[in-house]
């Protein structure tokens, strides 16, 4: 997939779920004088996606100047490969002219997506791959007032074990107890089989009968 960036237009927003990126795919920044910094964070998440890199700076000024450059890149890309799916990563509306054109051409079966960011890109795919599927999962809306008393419970449970088990043998390996119990509900019997797993018969014996005074279920 490729993946072209107008920076002057849509700056840091719009290199949102550049960690999705991996090596079977292109992403080419356009940018000005005024749009050549990134942050820190989305220039490491490209060097650790393995994807190939092409950059494009501006040489003149002039309204809608990388408009054209990046208009006549799509244009190269498609001569090479007609069935690869392009995304415009831009707020500018224009661009979907370019899609409309594309779509028109028997010759082209690919796709040319248009939208404000990475992540929004390769979630108007509607690919069944699997980063699609985690985009799609990371990006849905949910109520935050479920979330806040799961939170709020999670918080309870830790302080609880954390005072239970402080100062005894068990107290590094509080962490790993915590997530016996913590955000799930899980039954007796799968507490007390997670238990002699993680920690042998005699600790995880020992330590689920603790949980089981811990008064925190």
């Amino acid at each position: 997939m490729y993946f072209l960036i107008d920076l002057e237009n849509v700056h840091n927003a719009g290199m949102y779920g550049v960690r999705y990126l991996n090596e079977s795919d292109t992403l080419i920044l356009f940018f000005a004088e005024t749009s050549k910094n990134l942050e820190h964070r989305h220039l490491e998440d490209i060097a650790n996606s393995g994807c190939t890199l092409e950059t494009y700076k501006l040489k003149s000024t002039g309204k809608n100047a990388l408009d054209y450059y990046i208009a006549v890149r799509v244009g190269e890309i498609l001569q090479v490969s007609p069935n690869d799916i392009i995304a415009i990563v831009s707020r500018d509306k224009g661009y979907k002219a370019v899609r409309e054109y594309v779509q028109k051409r028997a010759e082209f079966n690919g796709r040319v997506i248009c939208a404000e960011s990475i992540e929004k890109a390769i979630i108007a795919t509607n690919n069944s791959d699997e980063r699609t599927k985690i985009a799609q999962s990371q990006s849905r809306m949910e109520n935050i007032e479920p979330f806040a008393a799961k939170y709020a419970e999670r918080q309870r449970i830790e302080k609880s074990l954390q005072q239970h088990f402080s100062g005894t043998e068990y107290e590094s390996m509080l962490p790993d107890i915590i997530s016996i119990v913590a955000g799930k509900k899980p039954s007796a019997k799968v507490i007390y089989l997670d238990s002699l797993k993680r920690f042998g018969r005699k600790n995880g014996v020992d330590i689920y009968r603790q949980l089981k005074n811990c008064a925190i279920f």
